[in-house]
């Protein structure tokens, strides 16, 4: 399985005047929570703002059980040409394999998402409450629609084979 989600709050024009000559930043293995496998990369795109800049956040597949962010280390540079104006969030999230038992990787994921939110200014992103979600298993979309019920926003599904779903 491999999801991505995709994020973008008005802001007084002041604050976005300031933001607009923001370098392009990288920060690798920021925590979200105390446990070592609760990390993020984050790459934050030159010039961006509260006003216009929106997020990915990508989510490695794995079925729980396997993966880790560094599954898309490879396609970072191809997100950030095709999508120059979004931040992308490249987060990994304890495994069952690790022993944690499930939910403990939904939890991670909402952990992940939450932190993002609350530092949205700190990042100089948008927020926005709709968020997409792309799955690439078939056998997986009830539970990716359920795990979608319980994230703090709205969301829109798109499966591997074009079915759209949403909250």
């Amino acid at each position: 399985i491999s999801m991505s989600l995709f994020t973008s709050c008005q802001r007084t024009e002041h604050v976005v005047a300031e933001e607009k000559n923001l370098p392009a930043k990288t920060l690798r293995d920021v925590s979200y929570g105390e446990d070592t496998a609760q990390r993020m990369d984050i790459f934050l795109p030159a010039n961006r703002s509260t006003d216009s800049t929106k997020s990915v956040i990508l989510i490695h597949g794995g079925g729980w059980n396997s993966g880790s962010k560094n599954d898309f280390a490879s396609y970072i540079d191809s997100f950030k040409m095709r999508m120059p104006g979004y931040a992308v969030f490249n987060i990994n999230y304890r495994l069952v394999n690790g022993g944690n038992l499930f939910p403990t990787q939904e939890r991670d994921v909402k952990a992940a998402i939450d932190f993002i939110v609350e530092n949205m200014d700190f990042f100089s992103i948008k927020y926005s409450k709709t968020i997409g979600i792309n799955i690439f298993l078939p056998f997986l979309e009830k539970e990716i629609i359920e795990f979608s019920k319980k994230i703090p926003l709205e969301a829109k599904i798109s499966t591997y084979n074009g079915m759209t779903f949403g909250k």
